[in-house]
C-alpha cells in the first residue's frame, strides 16, 4: 500500500509537470502568432479607444520648461553646479568642524577614476572646451 501512493505521487507529479510545460510553450507560441489566431477565430486582441482631450490643454508629450531661454537654464545649471560644489567644499575643507576629524589628522583619501581624471561629460563628443583641473591636483 505505501509502495503504490509513492508510485502514485511520482506519477502525478510527473504529469502535473508534464502539462505545466506544455502550457507555458502553448502561451507563448499562442502570444507569438495572436494575429494569425485572430482572423482564424473572428476575434480582436486590441482594442483602439479614441479620447477626446479638447477640454485639457495641458500638453502631455512635450516637456515644458520654467526657463524661458536656453541661457537662463544655462545660469541655473551653473548656480546649481556651484551650489553642490561648495556644499562638497565644506566637507572637504571642514569648515565649523563638519567632520569629526583630530587636529592631526589632515589627510584626505580620493577614490574612484574621477579623482585622477576629470570625467566631463559622456565617452562620445568634442570633450572639454576649458582646461580642467583633476581632484588630486586640486587638493
Amino acid at each position: 500500500m505505501r509502495k503504490s501512493k509513492k508510485n502514485l505521487f511520482r506519477g502525478l507529479a510527473g504529469v502535473s509537470g508534464a502539462l505545466l510545460a506544455l502550457s507555458t510553450i502553448a502561451q507563448l507560441i499562442a502570444h507569438e502568432y495572436r494575429s494569425y489566431m485572430d482572423g482564424f477565430f473572428h476575434t480582436t486582441s486590441t482594442k483602439v479607444v479614441k479620447v477626446d482631450h479638447a477640454e485639457e490643454s495641458e500638453d502631455k508629450y512635450n516637456f515644458k520648461s520654467s526657463y524661458k531661454t536656453p541661457e537662463e537654464l544655462a545660469k541655473a545649471d551653473q548656480a546649481y553646479g556651484q551650489k553642490v560644489t561648495g556644499e562638497g567644499a565644506v566637507l572637504l575643507k571642514n569648515k565649523n568642524n563638519a567632520l569629526p576629524l583630530k587636529d592631526s589628522e589632515h589627510k584626505v583619501t580620493l577614490v574612484g577614476k574621477a579623482a585622477y581624471s576629470s570625467v566631463l561629460g559622456g565617452q562620445m563628443g568634442s570633450g572639454a572646451q576649458k582646461p580642467n583641473v583633476a581632484g588630486y591636483e586640486a587638493v
